[in-house]
């Protein structure tokens, strides 16, 4: 395998650590520096000691276990073919039996791959029976929840090598952090509470009287304190950006598209915010204390306030009932004991659709229709968004593929060999199924009908096109409603993703960084272009 240069310094630096975390930007090839890792350790080019040195002795056959997104599978076992000459087993529904027979055979060596779901399946629980060689967690912000039962699972797999990767591992508040580092480093990063009191700014929350409700809020990360954490980190921690590394890569540039709303679309999208706002003044006091069903509820809302700027949305009537129609989500309890069965009331977009009508029009100024054009990604954080924005293209007979959690395994990996083949033109995906493991880089023009509440979620979408192979410049387009919550959802998500920089250790102007947006400044910061 040949690394460049970069790549090569972080497989020297890790190499003789047992724990480590490459949180090298996307697009920056990490899968290669794992399976490098993987190579050196299994040739005896690794930590030193008599815990290694018994390992070795007794386990003639070394076992590699990767757990990866389920986008992220048929990547991993293409460059595990490519790159090495053990046998690779990969885990599906139809074959966990087998790898598991293979995985406790202490005869067999090879790389297991399977995705981060499988783990907490109940028979694959004789995971945790095997002393693995090496575990490689790809996008390990996978187990920022500490109570989930996926990370608790995760966790008590026992293995002489840990390599957790992700180019976003803080994924949403700085504490995201600590869940990796407590799996790498379980006897030295022990206690979350201890970790977030010292990284981060916490605050209390007040009542509308200025009364602590005895609740505290993270508001930032504690400046002086980082410096602390990066120095513990550094043996065995990467950062690299690709600004940094990557010279030769285009650059990546942002712009936005401003719409009015359709006059029907402003009517219900100015009814349901006043029905939002009085709802919120009603529960006030809930919300003031984060109190997590009332939390729950607002965000809730919100995503369907923001959802409203992408279409004009309605009840999805079950045919066999005449009334809404109603899907059950599982939900772990507080406890995380059992799950608790939601009601989900489903909803469809339909025109008309203000940001439908600018996306059209940009691809077909672009050249959507002539041969040899251009390529596009779009991406939305709701999948009925994509359903409606793939109507449209559906009309207009440009051709496209949708990737959504509807949209099967197999069906997935064709649609990606199409759209780099040049085969489809259009690329249109939720922010959750494609914003990760994938590889875009036929096109160089990402936009974005609304984000996800997670900033490292959008960076990774952004992060499809940007990465090695893109030959040109990046243009990532935001197309946002005027006058609605988009332009508050924006900068309080901007304002995460600095945060995220600067536990990271990213160049951070901390002049850029604002105040903490309250749910009032969200919804009422409402603005023109």
């Amino acid at each position: 395998m040949e690394l460049f240069a970069f790549q090569q310094e972080d497989v020297d630096q890790l190499k003789s650590k047992r724990s480590r975390l490459v949180g090298n930007d996307p697009g920056t090839g990490k899968t290669f520096i794992g399976i490098a890792l993987d190579q050196a350790n299994r040739a005896g080019d690794g930590a030193k000691g008599e815990y290694v040195d018994n390992y070795m002795r007794k386990h003639r056959a070394l076992k590699t276990l990767v757990v990866c997104p389920k986008n992220a599978i048929d990547v991993w076992d293409e460059h595990l073919m490519q790159y090495t000459e053990d046998d690779i087993y990969v885990y599906t529904y139809h074959t966990r039996e087998r790898f598991m027979q293979y995985a406790k055979d202490p005869r067999r060596s090879g790389y297991f791959v399977m995705n981060y779901d499988s783990v907490r399946i109940k028979d694959m629980r004789g995971l945790n029976q095997i002393t693995w060689f090496h575990i490689i967690g790809d996008e390990i912000h996978r187990i920022k929840n500490r109570k989930a039962q996926l990370v608790q699972s995760f966790k008590r797999i026992p293995a002489l090598y840990k390599t957790g990767m992700s180019g976003t591992p803080a994924d949403n508040k700085p504490e995201d952090l600590w869940s990796i580092l407590n799996w790498l480093w379980p006897n030295y990063y022990t206690s979350y509470w201890r970790f977030v009191r010292a990284y981060t700014i916490q605050i209390p929350v007040l009542d509308r009287d200025g009364n602590e409700l005895g609740y505290q809020k993270t508001v930032g990360v504690n400046e002086e304190a980082i410096p602390v954490l990066r120095e513990e980190m550094k043996p065995w921690f990467t950062r690299r950006r690709k600004e940094d590394v990557l010279t030769d890569l285009p650059d990546k540039y942002y712009s936005r598209i401003w719409v009015d709303l359709d006059p029907k679309q402003r009517k219900v999208y100015d009814q349901m915010k006043k029905t939002m706002a009085a709802w919120c003044e009603d529960h006030r006091e809930e919300i003031e204390r984060e109190d997590p069903i009332i939390a729950q509820a607002v965000v809730v809302q919100l995503v369907r306030l923001q959802q409203m700027t992408a279409g004009y949305l309605v009840a999805k009537i079950d045919p066999a009932t005449g009334e809404q129609e109603i899907k059950y989500r599982k939900k772990w309890n507080k406890d995380h004991t059992e799950f608790d069965l939601v009601e989900v009331p489903q909803w469809e977009m339909i025109d008309p659709s203000a940001k439908m009508d600018a996306l059209v029009e940009l691809m077909t100024d672009r050249g959507v229709y002539e041969k040899g054009g251009p390529s596009f990604i779009v991406f939305s954080q709701s999948k009925a968004a994509i359903n409606l924005f793939g109507q449209r293209l559906e009309s207009k007979h440009i051709s496209h593929g949708l990737y959504t959690g509807d949209t099967k395994q197999a069906a997935r990996d064709e649609l990606v060999r199409s759209f780099q083949r040049g085969d489809v033109r259009v690329f249109a995906g939720t922010i959750k199924a494609g914003g990760e493991s994938i590889t875009l880089t036929r096109s160089s023009t990402v936009i974005f009908i609304d984000r996800w509440w997670s900033p490292s979620k959008n960076r990774q979408a952004e992060d499809r096109a940007h990465r090695i192979g893109q030959r040109e410049a990046v243009e990532v387009i935001d197309i946002m409603a005027r006058n609605t919550v988009d332009l508050g959802r924006w900068t309080a998500i901007n304002n995460k993703w600095k945060w995220l920089q600067m536990l990271m250790g990213d160049r951070v102007n901390p002049e850029e960084v604002v105040k903490e947006l309250s749910l009032d400044d969200i919804i009422e910061l409402d603005q023109g272009e």
